[in-house]
């Protein structure tokens, strides 16, 4: 998981090859990362871990080079954002789906 956020947030070099620019258009986009994670703390991984990977690569001086470009910080700003999001609206989907499962 760890190395696939980093990925994401690193985004392609400037030089990228014609097959990097095609397994990033494939599998690189927000959504594909989002599933990735969920996939992660469905099996094993906590939510606790991911908040702690953000917050490590937003701390540590091992991801300098990350803290110091602007488009890979909103990068994981808005990853974030979106996971924190559409982990709500599943519970709000289980909730709901409880609620009519009781009725």
């Amino acid at each position: 998981m760890e190395k696939l956020i980093i990925r994401y947030v690193t985004g392609l070099p400037a030089d990228a090859s014609n097959w990097q620019k095609r397994m990033n258009k494939k599998y690189g986009k927000q959504l594909n990362i989002i599933k990735n994670i969920k996939y992660d703390i469905k099996h094993g991984a906590n939510k606790s871990q991911v908040s702690a990977l953000f917050s490590r690569i937003r701390q540590e001086s091992f991801f300098h080079y990350l803290q110091i470009n602007k488009e890979s910080m909103d990068r994981l700003d808005n990853l974030e954002r979106e996971l924190h999001k559409s982990q709500h609206i599943d519970s709000l989907r289980r909730d709901i789906g409880i609620v009519i499962a009781t009725k």
